[in-house]
């Protein structure tokens, strides 16, 4: 709708706004989500749900209406669809049971073939499709290939949100109505580099606000990592900016310098082909950090409990990592043993967790350095 109503001189600056405007929502959303938990019941997060779709069907049916030009009725691409969410469902199989799955195990081996197979299938069927779900041609426009790959990356980076959020109730044991007011710093910077990330892209060109994006979420994630042996919370603010001002910058200007580039007829494939990109990179990009979140720190955890308890089994040591939730599980493993003991294993647990966790950023530092390299070298300056 905004591409459709605004012009190229102001449409950097309104999508920016559109996008500072989700990022309140995200902002409010730790905070309410721990008052559910504390006043009323976890269970709340999908009651709410009702509540918002109610209004946001009303809102949609009291806006106006708005034509596309060049829109006709075309078939579904079924062959398309149904190829690359396979794909992307049994790629993420293999990482949720990457802690689990040898490498050589059949269903490690069975769920990577026919991912594979299922991606050349997905290729081999939009080249043919009269109607693609995602038009293999569109690659072609300006910018379209990197700065569709920049949005999916930054998109994967985008859950490093959830896993603070987490880490910040493990391991300094913040209730979660804490945790939500803690995150404010990196959604307030957010919501501003958003609107200045439009701002940017219509007055001077595309390049400047990527390369101070991910130079930014570069920089955060950089400062944690060397300050992370001794890590407190205050250590974390500034990645929490930088992030913030970082990850919120990049999205807006990559869409609105390929918006730019095309025709109307186009708006609705390439918005979605780029929206579609980010789906399917974060779903697979979330359980990929949660595997190496889960690997590391299950591969430290088992170092360090086999030393202290020779006997303890494999099965206890999977059930163990998760004490730091207060899993009943976990509980029981734990109370089979003496007071000294319970106190050992909670340190060995506590300090793998901090380990997987520094890996797992490790990872996201690798991948928006990527992102910091592609702005600099593959987005070029135009966005007119």
């Amino acid at each position: 709708m905004v591409t459709l109503v605004y012009s190229k001189e102001q449409r950097g600056k309104m999508i920016g706004l559109l996008l500072s405007t989700s990022l309140i929502s995200m902002a409010f959303a730790p905070i309410v989500g721990g008052l559910f938990i504390k006043y009323l019941s976890w269970r709340w997060i999908f009651y709410i749900n009702l509540i918002v779709g109610v209004i946001v069907y009303l809102l949609l049916a009291r806006s106006t209406n708005i034509e596309a030009s060049g829109i006709s009725k075309k078939g579904f691409d079924w062959q398309g669809f149904l190829s690359i969410s396979l794909s992307t469902t049994l790629l993420s199989l293999v990482f949720i049971n990457s802690s689990i799955w040898r490498w050589s195990s059949w269903s490690f081996i069975f769920c990577i073939a026919f991912a594979i197979v299922f991606l050349f299938l997905f290729i081999y069927y939009e080249k043919c499709s009269l109607h693609p779900v995602i038009d293999l041609s569109i690659f072609k426009i300006t910018n379209f290939a990197s700065g569709s790959l920049i949005s999916t990356i930054n998109q994967i980076t985008t859950w490093l949100i959830f896993f603070t959020t987490i880490f910040l109730q493990k391991s300094f044991h913040y209730s979660p109505l804490t945790t939500g007011l803690l995150l404010i710093p990196l959604f307030f910077f957010g919501i501003i580099s958003a609107n200045l990330g439009g701002f940017l892209v219509d007055k001077f060109n595309v390049k400047l606000p990527l390369t101070l994006g991910t130079g930014a979420s570069l920089l955060g994630v950089m400062i944690t990592l060397v300050l992370y042996p001794h890590i407190t919370y205050l250590k974390m603010i500034p990645m929490l900016i930088l992030t913030g001002i970082g990850m919120f910058m990049i999205n807006g200007p990559v869409r609105t310098s390929i918006l730019n580039q095309i025709t109307k007829d186009k708006y609705g494939m390439v918005n979605s082909t780029l929206n579609g990109l980010r789906a399917i990179g974060g779903t697979v990009g979330f359980t990929f950090l949660t595997a190496v979140l889960m690997n590391t720190e299950l591969s430290s955890v088992r170092s360090k409990l086999v030393q202290i308890i020779p006997s303890i089994s494999s099965d206890d040591i999977h059930k163990l990592i998760g004490l730091l939730s207060k899993t009943p599980e976990s509980l029981n493993i734990v109370s089979k043993y003496d007071s000294t003991a319970q106190h050992t294993i909670y340190n060995a647990v506590s300090s793998s967790y901090l380990h997987g966790f520094y890996w797992m950023l490790v990872v996201i530092l690798i991948l928006m350095l990527i992102n910091f390299i592609l702005s600099i070298f593959f987005i070029k300056s135009s966005s007119k």
